[in-house]
């Protein structure tokens, strides 16, 4: 189950034409990574997607990544209105086995979920296991929230706690069983919103099965509460992604033999590659530069000479030569 129906008010103005699911990091949505991450390390079959804020934007994202994802059944459901662990609960009727839930607006960089697996054949009569990871940033715990362990087993949670028992991060991925659905029943709602609250149905099952166990995840997690955070997570996954980038070097050239030489010299050693895109040389610059042994774009001359609409096409788009070159 993933849950992609809040309205995300600390991340607003965006949030009010864009939900949180639905914010991209490298090409892709919050929401398909997620789908992605649980058929890749869960094979699930099926998948419940609670909807509700800009529910059409959702449902519209949905039906692209069914087609990507053909293999996996995904169904939207209305949200309940009442929070996470309502939503959760609203599910009730069409589970009946251990189930996953991941947040909608938190995104794991390179995840490694599979340890909740580990933990469901080392516990294997746990009734839940709670994602965690160790921080030093006491400041994100007191945003989320905080566990006490006894090894692995937990003892309590504590919703965004002001002094932080250790450095354990409480994350928004859980697995569950259907007696998840029990204690929703048996806990009360917070005094202080009316709304049944995740951590607390949570951490009445952890005081009363003492079979609530904590799985430790060595993920790069970003949880996107506002739009600080969102630009935060996009400059850390470019920063560490940079280095995999190939370097393109792109030549308009028509006849420029006594200049291509100098321009592949100076950035010989400094860029992964270099494409010559020639409108038409008649000099020696095609000769010079399959000496030089680069790449050679012949692209049809639309002029007696390169201009900005024939050297990058009309409008702010490629050419398409160069299109299909990269």
């Amino acid at each position: 189950m993933i849950a992609a129906a809040g309205k995300g008010t600390r991340a607003y103005p965006r949030t009010t034409y864009i939900p949180k699911p639905l914010f991209e990091f490298q090409g892709k949505t919050i929401l398909e990574r997620n789908v992605e991450l649980m058929q890749s390390t869960f094979r699930v079959k099926k998948i419940y997607i609670i909807v509700g804020h800009l529910k059409e934007m959702v449902l519209s994202e949905i039906e692209k990544i069914r087609k990507n994802h053909r293999d996996v059944e995904i169904i939207p459901s209305p949200w309940t209105t009442k929070g996470l662990a309502s939503d959760i609960a609203s599910l009730e009727p069409q589970i009946h086995s251990p189930f996953i839930t991941i947040l909608g607006d938190e995104f794991y960089f390179y995840p490694d979920h599979k340890k909740f697996i580990q933990t469901l054949r080392k516990h294997p009569k746990l009734i839940a296991s709670i994602g965690v990871q160790k921080t030093s940033l006491l400041s994100r715990i007191r945003k989320n929230y905080s566990v006490e362990l006894q090894g692995d087993r937990i003892l309590e949670l504590v919703e965004k706690p002001s002094d932080p028992p250790n450095n354990l991060l409480g994350l928004g991925s859980y697995l569950f069983t259907p007696p998840y659905f029990e204690y929703f029943k048996q806990t009360p709602p917070s005094v202080k919103n009316g709304i049944i609250e995740i951590t607390d149905v949570i951490d009445l099952m952890a005081k009363k099965s003492r079979k609530v166990f904590a799985t430790e995840l060595n993920v790069e997690y970003f949880n996107i509460n506002s739009m600080q955070d969102y630009h935060h997570a996009v400059y850390e996954i470019r920063n560490e992604e940079f280095a995999r980038f190939k370097t393109t070097l792109i030549v308009p050239t028509k006849n420029n033999e006594r200049s291509i030489a100098d321009v592949i010299v100076d950035f010989r050693g400094k860029v992964d590659e270099i494409l010559i895109v020639d409108s038409g040389s008649t000099d020696k610059t095609l000769e010079i530069t399959k000496k030089e042994k680069r790449k050679l774009f012949p692209v049809k001359p639309k002029g007696t000479r390169i201009t900005s609409e024939n050297r990058f096409g009309k409008g702010s788009g490629p050419h398409p030569e160069i299109s299909r070159s990269s």
